[in-house]
């Protein structure tokens, strides 16, 4: 069970250098078509952390195409992850661990700020709690999920919440006000490799969104979706697990243009929705190990309309080597 005290580092073995705690949040701006991304992952037995922050416009091939990218590496660790500003200038309070949280920014150059606060709309998803993952005892081996197991072995938490606030690019001032996820992760996390995984939110306002994560795969040149490692449906503030999810994608070199879910959870319910891409881009967040083709969707399902991101994370090595398997990428002879 995710309590206050998991939005705060956690006790973990001094000679395990590679251990990690992570905060990721999306944020957007749909009708600019602008995407964005503030991460931090930080190595306290190490003393030092990496910070990303990210933002994009349109359907981009290229990380090169960002309106804006901070990636950092070696920063100094906050003493604490509930109250801390980074030399990269992100700061992030939690105002109700772990439900809500306050972020600011301002980058060296004045190019780009934001600030703007996070509201959970329901409890965390505890991704080791079998009363919330009913998957969960598929997959007790950490190894069966690969690196991305090992990096959630010890814990792992996703909230989805409302942001509102502003963003300020090259003088221009956008209002945020959307709907989206965040997750914090503790555990080892080693960088190397890791099998390639899907993290996948799907809004539709305040009162109805969705999780998915899923590994994935590349077939054809297409990203392709295996069967659900676990996910949820946040329904006016009560959370649901979902036991089933489908998910037919269509990608252009890698980055998601289209994706097709059907989704069943605990009670039965039949869920189904369809993403078309308005933003999009491959981010090389700030571990050169590892790309994330991420991309921001207009969902639809009846008359509910929503935005919100899917990101599709590779190592790098991993990637290479399915993309040759594919055919996609010549080998040398």
């Amino acid at each position: 069970m995710i309590t206050a005290v998991d939005a705060e580092f956690h006790s973990a073995d001094k000679s395990v250098f590679h251990w990690a705690e992570t905060n990721h949040f999306n944020f957007s701006v749909p009708e600019a078509a602008i995407s964005g991304y503030a991460y931090v992952l930080t190595r306290p037995n190490l003393g030092v952390c990496h910070s990303s922050i990210y933002i994009f416009q349109g359907l981009c091939e290229r990380a090169a195409d960002a309106l804006f990218a901070d990636a950092q590496m070696h920063l100094p660790c906050p003493r604490s992850l509930v109250d801390f500003t980074l030399e990269n200038g992100l700061g992030i309070t939690v105002t109700r661990p772990p439900f809500d949280y306050d972020l600011r920014y301002k980058s060296r150059d004045g190019a780009c700020a934001f600030d703007f606060s996070f509201r959970a709309l329901a409890e965390p998803y505890d991704v080791h709690s079998i009363e919330q993952n009913p998957l969960r005892s598929q997959h007790q081996d950490a190894s069966q999920a690969g690196a991305w197991g090992e990096a959630w072995s010890k814990g792992h938490f996703d909230l989805i919440g409302a942001s509102k606030g502003t963003l300020t690019l090259e003088g221009k001032s956008y209002a945020i006000n959307c709907v989206d996820g965040m997750d914090h992760s503790w555990g080892p996390r080693p960088e190397w490799e890791a099998s390639a995984i899907g993290w996948m939110f799907m809004t539709f306002g305040e009162e109805l969104a969705f999780q998915i994560v899923c590994p994935i795969s590349i077939v054809d040149g297409q990203t392709v979706y295996e069967p659900l490692r676990f996910g949820h449906v946040c329904e006016k503030g009560k959370v649901t697990a979902l036991v089933s999810a489908e998910v037919k994608a269509e990608s252009r070199n890698l980055v998601g243009v289209r994706r097709e879910i059907v989704a069943t959870d605990a009670l039965g319910r039949r869920w189904e929705m369809v993403g078309e891409a308005i933003a999009g881009a491959p981010w090389h967040t700030s571990n050169g190990s590892f790309i994330v083709y991420t991309s921001l969707y207009r969902w639809t399902m009846g008359n509910k309309i929503g935005h919100s991101h899917i990101q599709d994370v590779f190592g790098v090595g991993t990637l290479g080597r399915r993309q040759r398997a594919a055919g996609l990428i010549a080998t040398q002879t």
